[in-house]
């Protein structure tokens, strides 16, 4: 009983620092996010704003020697929302529903750490993209109660507990548990939603959506019928053999036209380690690179409906 009290009081004891530091840090300005941002991270917070909404990040703990940082998320107004500790991972991405929502609605990346900082890549994801959060990475600490004067009045712990039965992977299923890790995975999730959502599009809305971005009717091969014609309208995924333990991870295209027709990315990787042995784009994605494609990811997301893809690229 001394014991799980103790526990308790520590927890509280956390959690009232963050708070703290949380309002502190919402006094100063926020640092408005609207695509792939690389920050430093420290103890002390940084205000950034997420589509539309407003959040501190701060540095909890990190561990060099394992490659793992901390780090706490709370969104404003910090009295009435949760504040969420969340694991990063070096060289891997975290997807995060800051503000508890039921979609990731921004991605982390751990690029490098010390005993005192961390430099992350943080990018925004669009809400209709529904894409899941690493819900193994991320915990609740706890909620802060308010009076009607706006002072605390206590802080509510939260916990919970999970349980996982062992179940014996197939090789595909095994990497494709090492890709969700890559960056380059996550970046095809969103890819093959976004493009599944086009057949909501319509020529009436992409008309309306295009002249609302460029200021003009779209014209030759901007048109509906020519873009819709030429673009993906869906991305299969697909995990096969290589030989020697290595696997071959595939992204392709289902497009009406040839040129967009086939195989968009290829990934190699060791079944045994892990390791990523090769990235290569062809196809629809041949030349291009991740940030560009994230960046029409971003745009996309920004005009707000299934047109959106076809708008921008």
């Amino acid at each position: 009983m001394v014991r799980r009290l103790h526990a308790g009081l520590i927890v509280i004891a956390a959690i009232v620092i963050v708070i703290g530091l949380l309002v502190l840090a919402f006094t100063s300005g926020a640092i408005s996010l609207s695509g792939p941002t690389t920050l430093t991270l420290s103890n002390v917070p940084t205000v950034v704003k997420v589509n539309g909404n407003q959040y501190v990040i701060s540095l909890r703990s990190a561990m060099p020697a394992s490659n793992i940082a901390y780090i706490y998320i709370g969104r404003s107004p910090v009295f009435i929302n949760p504040t969420l500790n969340v694991t990063l991972v070096l060289y891997n991405t975290t997807k995060v529903n800051a503000g508890m929502h039921s979609y990731a609605n921004m991605n982390i990346r751990l690029n490098s750490l010390t005993n005192t900082s961390a430099a992350v890549t943080i990018t925004p994801l669009q809400a209709y993209l529904n894409e899941s959060p690493d819900y193994s990475r991320i915990h609740v600490i706890g909620y802060v109660t308010s009076n009607a004067s706006g002072v605390s009045t206590s802080i509510i712990p939260v916990s919970s507990s999970t349980t996982t039965i062992a179940q014996a992977l197939t090789p595909q299923q095994k990497i494709t548990n090492y890709l969700k890790n890559n960056e380059w995975y996550g970046l095809m999730q969103n890819y093959t939603r976004i493009y599944a959502n086009t057949r909501n599009c319509t020529s009436t809305l992409y008309n309306s959506s295009y002249g609302y971005q460029y200021g003009k009717l779209p014209q030759g091969p901007f048109t509906y019928a020519n873009v819709s014609y030429v673009s993906p309208y869906a991305v299969t995924f697909n995990v096969t053999s290589s030989g020697k333990g290595n696997y071959l991870a595939v992204w392709a295209m289902d497009a009406k036209s040839s040129y967009s027709q086939g195989v968009a990315l290829s990934i190699g990787v060791n079944l045994s380690t892990g390791s990523i042995l090769n990235t290569t784009l062809t196809g629809a994605f041949k030349g291009l690179s991740y940030s560009i494609l994230q960046s029409s990811l971003v745009q996309a997301g920004a005009v707000g409906n299934a047109c959106g893809i076809l708008v921008v690229t």
